[in-house]
């Protein structure tokens, strides 16, 4: 291999090494690493489906809730969301179902302005203070402007959607489809039959080439999702660490 690649002047012994390392591992490509590789590869695939299909639920649920003229768009979500404005209608819709006066803000803010972020923190504080959310899931104000945070985004979304029905709200149809499984895996485990332990993410978030979400797909997010958000909150470790299946290492 040192032969068949030349060294370029002033190359080092330890630089030449890891040349034909290199190259030795490109010629004979360990089998069990590229097996591995593929595999985090389709997890990260299943898992990409099954947020993508969580958010699209989320901004059709958003759109009704707050009976918006015109419906989120799941492709260009974060063009609505990122003046806070919307954040913002949902925690009023939420308190004043809990009988809270509603916090103002302000409605003109232009997305990136002060007053956009100025409406990003109070809704983040209001999740913080009042819904008791871990930081874990939560976004911040500069993710959302520079749109470097959106799976905390729906995250954080999904969570305060799961409160909505204790609140006499109407709840997305992933929240729905995520009760009836932790009433089914109740009902089992009270029977006194075992309840089937939850699948991993590869197995619930097959990839699908629909446009639309099959009620499978979406019991198999309530599944995973519920999973995902729950170890979520108890450690911040890595996403592919508990309930909902881990990446091969």
């Amino acid at each position: 291999v040192l032969l068949s690649s030349p060294v370029q002047p002033g190359t080092t012994i330890t630089d030449a090494g890891r040349m034909a390392n290199s190259a030795s591992l490109e010629a004979n490509p360990d089998p069990e690493r590229a097996e591995d590789s593929e595999s985090v590869g389709k997890f990260q695939q299943s898992l990409d489906r099954a947020l993508e299909l969580i958010r699209d639920d989320l901004c059709e649920w958003l759109s009704q809730l707050l009976e918006l003229s015109t419906p989120i768009d799941p492709e260009n979500y974060l063009d609505y969301l990122e003046n806070g404005v919307l954040l913002c209608r949902l925690m009023q819709k939420m308190q004043s179902a809990a009988g809270q006066s509603p916090r103002r803000c302000h409605q003109s803010a232009r997305a990136g302005s002060f007053l956009a972020r100025d409406n990003i923190s109070v809704f983040l504080t209001w999740c913080r203070s009042d819904q008791r959310l871990d930081d874990v899931l939560l976004f911040e104000t500069s993710g959302l402007v520079e749109r470097r945070e959106e799976r905390n985004l729906v995250l954080t979304l999904l969570q305060l959607a799961r409160a909505c029905p204790n609140l006499g709200l109407p709840a997305p149809q992933i929240v729905r489809l995520e009760r009836e499984i932790d009433g089914l895996s109740t009902s089992t485990s009270t029977s006194g039959a075992v309840a089937a332990a939850t699948p991993t993410m590869i197995e619930l978030s097959a990839a699908s080439t629909s446009s639309e979400a099959s009620n499978d797909e979406f019991g198999a997010c309530a599944s995973a999702g519920s999973g995902y958000v729950r170890q979520r909150s108890s450690s911040a470790g890595d996403i592919c660490d508990g309930s909902v299946g881990s990446a091969p290492t």
